[in-house]
């Protein structure tokens, strides 16, 4: 299996059967009145960890592997919860479809902010009465002098309650826009310096050299992460007496860090982050998009200056526009997938996400299509069509697809004749 090393001495090999359509994760007409995938584990079979067992003992499909490497799951949660509001008000439009597309809710935001502004909720209450809570004395003695800039990432933090992570650098963004665009800039500056707090010293305690690539760059952190707020007792690393997960201690230190201590850190440090990489003090200045940003890489680029410049990306890095890349909303995990590594903040650019934004009607008169690639259908740099629906795509916007012949025709402005 995939995911495992198997035994070599002979009783592994593949028998040549092909799985029988039944046992494969498929559904027809449900009753609820959607189908919504993104790549996670489609029947539950990782549940409980073992991805041999199935999810029924008594169903024949337990004899057989489907996987074991899934998203975490929560794009296809937002969706689900998107199509049960579209589903319940009624009359779903392709636009409503497009707008689901476009949806930017940040997962990691929803589920771990609040217990961030908890802890740093307490960290002001040590501050003002000190010995409320010792487990953070130390680290907000240490902070005393940017305690009062945590005060304001709180605030900011606590206001935060769409989660959005919009851009908010172009086309003169609202003041909602402006304060979720900060929040979300705070809030994966606090990520990804939360993250390397408490899982650098496990890993580079049990990392020998001899791993191929770096653990942390796996899924199993963000999830283990989530599980360590929200049911820490679930964890084999789960320390009874403290009544916490144990990952928050520094193994490399005399004294036992806390959850509080770990996001207070996290969070100063995120604050310096943000002042450096942006030249600001002042946090309205702190937009998500000056961050977040995206640069399509040719498939056979053309560089100059050594390895430094792809000529054919979009944009390049000589526009003056956008010389580090469109300023893009979202973060990891969110529908319209934009994400960047767990412990990557200080890369935040982004390198997979929707080849099209394609939406189909199907009506009495034929399938009705619109879309949106991004770049465009040409890889010439010449071509009017190497980059004509950058922007639409980009802008979460959309154009018709030409579907019946007299359409095809009608929208042809070139054509061409191939003959033997």
């Amino acid at each position: 299996l995939p995911c495992y090393v198997l035994d070599g001495t002979g009783g592994m090999e593949w028998t040549g059967a092909h799985l029988d359509e039944r046992y494969i994760p498929h559904e027809k007409n449900p009753e609820r009145g959607y189908i919504a995938t993104a790549n996670a584990d489609p029947v539950g079979v990782t549940e409980n960890g073992d991805v041999l067992d199935g999810v029924d003992p008594a169903d024949r499909a337990d004899d057989f592997y489907i996987g074991c490497d899934f998203d975490r799951g929560h794009r296809l949660a937002r969706i689900t919860e998107r199509l049960e509001e579209l589903t319940t008000a009624g009359g779903i439009t392709p636009q409503d479809m497009s707008e689901l597309q476009n949806d930017a809710q940040s997962p990691f935001g929803r589920f771990l902010t609040p217990a961030i502004v908890t802890q740093l909720d307490r960290a002001l209450e040590e501050r003002a009465t000190p010995g409320t809570h010792p487990d953070l004395s130390a680290a907000v003695t240490e902070l005393a002098s940017v305690m009062d800039r945590v005060s304001d990432a709180r605030d900011r933090l606590a206001a935060w309650t769409s989660f959005d992570t919009p851009a908010a650098v172009e086309d003169s963004p609202s003041a909602p826009e402006i304060a979720d665009s900060v929040a979300a800039s705070i809030f994966n500056a606090t990520m990804g310096h939360l993250m390397r707090l408490t899982f650098d010293d496990e890993y580079d305690y049990f990392h020998d050299g001899e791993l191929d690539g770096d653990p942390r760059r796996s899924n199993g952190a963000g999830t283990t992460m989530i599980w360590m707020l929200q049911d820490p007792s679930s964890l084999v690393g789960y320390d009874a007496d403290a009544m916490d997960a144990v990952y928050w201690d520094d193994i490399g230190t005399d004294v036992v860090e806390s959850r509080g201590d770990r996001m207070l850190r996290a969070v100063a440090a995120a604050l310096g982050t943000l002042e450096t990489t942006l030249s600001s003090t002042d946090m309205d200045t702190w937009r998500w998009g000056l961050l977040h940003t995206l640069r399509l890489d040719a498939l056979v680029p053309v560089r100059l200056l050594g390895d430094s410049m792809d000529v054919l990306s979009i944009p390049t890095p000589l526009d003056t526009t956008y010389p580090n890349g469109f300023p893009r909303h979202g973060d990891r995990d969110v529908v319209d997938a934009s994400g960047f590594g767990m412990f990557d903040f200080f890369r935040r650019d982004y390198g997979s996400g929707p080849q099209q934004r394609l939406v189909v009607e199907m009506t009495p008169e034929g399938p009705r299509a619109v879309t949106a690639l991004p770049g465009g259908n040409s890889e010439d740099p010449d071509s009017r069509f190497h980059r004509n629906e950058m922007e639409l795509w980009r802008r979460n916007q959309v154009r018709p697809v030409p579907f019946t012949e007299a359409e095809v025709l009608a929208a042809a402005v070139e054509h061409y004749r191939f003959v033997p």
